[in-house]
């Protein structure tokens, strides 16, 4: 399950240490704690295979170097530690503020606490979690130095579904609340957001997924449709093995986006031909993903129509 981007389209993906572009793609909505928290170390047991204790990346443009992210892993392979600067249209400003996310874990490998902060001088949140007997997240705290700011408390269906968010903003006074219905397939299909701490209205936004599978589940149509009256159509193609060949995204006729997928015999090298079509302007992209043989992202390498190449990201991993 992906997160649910809260009636933002995303299109094209975020590099990180810890996920592999392949994923991004064909995935069931969910609720943003999921992403948040139950879903961030998806990837450990890739890290514990490789042995990855520390993970470096690095952008190239023009002849231009610049860090872009800096990861640690614990014993297990799980995210311990983050850095990554504040404003990533100024890389070179890293000195003057970035920030940093440290994790928590209690023995059963459930976070317990992240530590936000932006460094050197800025504020550090601290977001403490508490879990019921059976290990469901029920409530997480944000708090700067001893002042409780914002309080969310989770409710679950049987099934162990978050089934509702409360959030209260101890600052601004003000409460927002969030409920989610599931399909068949454990997919989001409906959220309901109410939001009273804004300018003051009580805004109410839904969004109303439906979904098609094909015979191994897989997800071949996605169809969002937000309160706004906008819709967001996905389809998805897939070899024999499951692995995705073609993605297709549009909002309208005349603006949409299409990906084909092509990968090396060991699968370690996938190949992604990007077609953007906005109000009858075609860009045509390329991005070749490597990968070693656990699945972790080596290189990522964005390059025009003609071969010429825009950037790349190179994760280096100690």
């Amino acid at each position: 399950m992906q997160l649910n981007c809260s009636f933002k389209i995303i299109i094209l993906t975020l590099i990180t240490c810890f996920t592999n572009s392949s994923t991004l793609f064909s995935q069931g909505e969910s609720p943003e704690v999921v992403k948040k928290y139950f879903k961030l170390n998806d990837k450990e047991k890739m890290k514990l295979d490789a042995g990855i204790k520390k993970c470096i990346e690095i952008r190239f443009t023009a002849g231009r170097t610049d860090t872009t992210r800096i990861s640690y892993y614990n014993n297990t392979g799980k995210l311990q530690q983050e850095y990554m600067p504040a404003d990533d249209q100024n890389l070179n400003l890293w000195s003057q503020n970035y920030y940093s996310y440290f994790y928590q874990y209690d023995n059963y490998g459930k976070i317990i606490q992240r530590i936000d902060s932006l460094l050197p001088h800025g504020e550090v949140k601290k977001n403490l979690l508490t879990y019921d007997d059976i290990g469901n997240l029920i409530k997480e705290e944000q708090k700067t130095e001893s002042l409780v700011k914002t309080e969310i408390n989770y409710d679950y269906d049987p099934m162990g579904r978050v089934i509702e968010a409360s959030t209260k903003d101890a600052v601004n006074n003000c409460k927002v609340s969030e409920k989610y219905l599931y399909n068949t397939y454990n997919d989001l299909a409906r959220s309901l957001r109410k939001d009273n701490c804004g300018d003051g209205d009580d805004r109410t936004l839904t969004v109303n997924y439906t979904y098609k599978y094909n015979k191994l589940a897989l997800i071949t149509e996605k169809i969002s449709i937000f309160s706004s009256g906008n819709t967001l159509t996905e389809t998805y193609k897939y070899d024999d093995k499951g692995a995705i060949t073609e993605a297709y995204m549009s909002t309208s006729p005349d603006n949409y986006t299409k990906y084909v997928y092509t990968y090396d015999a060991g699968g370690k090298t996938q190949i992604v031909e990007i077609t953007e079509i906005k109000n009858s302007n075609i860009n045509k992209s390329i991005r070749t993903i490597n990968y070693d043989k656990f699945g972790n992202k080596l290189e990522e390498i964005y390059m025009t129509e003609d071969q010429k190449e825009n950037y790349r990201t190179k994760l280096i991993y100690e």
